[in-house]
């Protein structure tokens, strides 16, 4: 059981996180799928499961182990604070979820 306003903030960052590191939209066209982003959603083990994943540019390796800490952005100062992902990660934790990174899959 959650709360459907936190998981819409949740939803919301994530995507907006993912959208960010996949460059600009608005120069490709709707079959262009070279910076796309995807959710999906799906049950697994009696579980919901809600994967966002994107192509593009993504993150350098050296940021995949920060991007849940608190003021930890890869964006450009005044651009936002580096606070979304990790109150979205507390969010998810306090209703015994999970939120995890991952790059390919892994």
């Amino acid at each position: 059981m959650a709360d459907f306003n936190k998981l819409e903030h949740v939803f919301l960052n994530v995507i907006g996180n993912t959208r960010d590191v996949i460059g600009n939209f608005s120069q490709h066209t709707a079959e262009d799928h070279r910076n796309s982003l995807y959710v999906y959603s799906f049950t697994e083990d009696n579980t919901a499961v809600v994967a966002i994943s994107g192509t593009g540019g993504g993150i350098t390796k050296e940021s995949w182990d920060r991007v849940f800490e608190p003021f930890f952005t890869t964006k450009e100062v005044g651009k936002n604070t580096g606070l979304g992902l990790s109150i979205s990660y507390n969010i998810i934790n306090d209703f015994d979820g999970t939120l995890e990174f991952t790059v390919d899959g892994r």
